[in-house]
């Protein structure tokens, strides 16, 4: 299936467990002009296995009490971010987006603000098991971890990681290693 949000604003949702706003399974999402904010519980946009692509989106003040506040994806996802800002979102690890399990998410024209992992590594992106990410033009501005990578953090065995025309300013890591970004090794 396919599913197209445009104009669309999701307001202070809850979900214990999985997706906060949207789950996408096996289908495909295309979001133009939408805003996702103030979600509480899961990820805001959980994508499994689906491809989706986002322009011109906002997701600020989501909080999730595991994963990605904002997008967290897995079994081979495919995301492409365009002119979308991910701004003060908080989570235990990978305050704004978590890339896992064979996904692949490019971000162009982006910015991660304010975004802030509470007890763990990765203020704004994660990259892990066998995933990539790579960013165009984007910003990471102002994002907190509790340990590790107060931008982003690479974990092993992750697949890619690209970061170009790509400003990382004001980040921190407060216990830990990489205030920008923490390349990982196997320990």
């Amino acid at each position: 299936g396919a599913v197209s949000l445009v104009d669309v604003d999701v307001l202070g949702t809850y979900a214990q467990y999985d997706a906060g706003a949207i789950e996408l399974q096996v289908a495909a999402l295309a979001a133009n002009r939408t805003t996702v904010s103030g979600g509480v519980g899961g990820p805001a946009l959980l994508l499994k296995s689906g491809v989706a692509t986002i322009t011109d989106a906002t997701f600020s003040s989501n909080d999730c009490a595991y994963g990605a506040a904002v997008v967290q994806t897995s079994e081979g996802a495919r995301v492409v971010f365009r002119n979308t800002a991910f701004l003060n979102n908080t989570a235990e690890d990978a305050a704004a987006l978590a890339a896992t399990d064979f996904s692949v998410v490019n971000a162009t024209d982006c910015v991660f603000a304010g975004n802030a992992a509470v007890f763990g590594s990765c203020g704004a992106a994660s990259v892990a098991t066998s995933s990539s990410l790579a960013t165009s033009r984007t910003s990471f501005l102002r994002n907190h971890a509790a340990v590790d990578a107060g931008a982003v953090l690479v974990a092993p065995p992750a697949k890619f990681l690209s970061l170009g025309n790509t400003t990382l300013a004001g980040n921190v890591a407060a216990t830990g290693d990489g205030g920008a970004v923490k390349i990982s090794g196997d320990d």
